[in-house]
């Protein structure tokens, strides 16, 4: 499918207006020294539907889920945040490095790119079947089309783009390993197939959501049974770091430790290897995507009532 890059036609408005501007590529300002202990920090309140959650330089990146839904950006330290692009019909993930923001667009079956402020946008794909999730790779983007039951491939220079596998059933999360695409089908497993494309595989047939790769392992919350695992990324022996009641949504690791949310409100810390959690906080409605640095915890969540009106957060980390 040859697709032009083409400036957004798409009803969306950029660069709005609100926060303020930063210079460079990667976008700007200093990340901050969490300390230990302080208290949980709200750095934007009131948005529909808080959802995907990237971060780079010293800001977070994240969209608002809705109809008329948003990309924003807000400073780790706080401050008022700046909407980069409004009127998306369900922005679903973003992701950021220096070469620009990128936006998955599930309603508009869309792939955005803008740059740290908005001021430009460019459509880099169109009529994609509900983009839910996008990941960057060094030179190239790859994002699942839920709707369209493939995953997607295309350089982010914007080409033609590249159908790496139809899947069983629609494909949700993704990550990105040294030679694989991974991949959770809702209910029915995690799956990956090459880089390049070829043929699929199935890694685990239990009820996979978010996912993350590191150390070797691809770690993944098993949504409905309430746990924290991880396998081999060539395949192997499956392995529970954590279980418990209830339902496990948003997963980020680095070298350091495994994050997880808790759709009853925690955000919790884990050892790579297994072992004993410590709480992050547990008292936050809805906490569902996560993003990390070397200090601080960043998570979007969705709050509650109708429309749903939630926050995006930051805390020190435990480790």
């Amino acid at each position: 499918m040859l697709l032009a890059l083409a400036t957004c036609a798409c009803g969306a408005r950029t660069g709005l207006p609100d926060g303020d501007p930063v210079s460079g590529a990667g976008g700007g300002g200093s990340s901050p020294a969490c300390v230990p202990g302080e208290p949980t920090t709200k750095l934007a309140d009131g948005y529909v539907w808080p959802f995907g959650i990237a971060e780079w330089g010293g800001f977070i990146y994240f969209t608002v889920y809705d109809g008329d839904g948003a990309l924003v950006r807000v400073s780790k330290t706080g401050g008022a945040p700046r909407t980069l692009i409004d009127r998306l019909d369900f922005p679903s993930a973003v992701a950021v490095d220096a070469t620009g923001v990128y936006v998955a667009v599930s309603g508009d079956g869309q792939i955005l790119r803008t740059d740290p402020n908005g001021n430009t946008v460019s459509v880099l794909a169109n009529g994609q079947f509900g983009p839910s999730d996008i990941r960057i790779d060094g030179d190239t983007l790859y994002w699942t089309n839920y709707f369209g039951k493939e995953i997607r491939s295309m350089p982010k220079s914007g080409a033609s783009t590249t159908l790496l596998s139809r899947t069983q059933s629609s494909p949700y999360r993704l990550a990105v390993g040294p030679d694989l695409v991974y991949w959770s089908e809702l209910i029915d497993g995690v799956r990956a197939v090459p880089k390049a494309g070829g043929e699929m595989r199935t890694l685990t047939d239990d009820d996979p959501r978010s996912l993350a790769v590191g150390g070797g392992w691809l770690y993944y919350s098993a949504a409905r049974l309430g746990s924290i695992r991880r396998i081999p990324l060539g395949g192997g022996t499956l392995e529970t770091l954590y279980e418990r009641d209830g339902f496990a949504d948003g997963v980020a690791v680095d070298a350091r430790s495994v994050f997880a949310t808790f759709a009853q409100g925690e955000v919790m810390r884990l050892p790579l290897g297994g072992g004993e959690p410590s709480f992050v906080a547990n008292t936050v409605s809805g906490p569902t995507h996560l993003a990390v640095d070397d200090s601080c915890i960043y998570w979007t969540a969705t709050g509650e009532g109708s429309p749903r009106r939630g926050a995006v957060l930051r805390a020190a980390r435990p480790d």
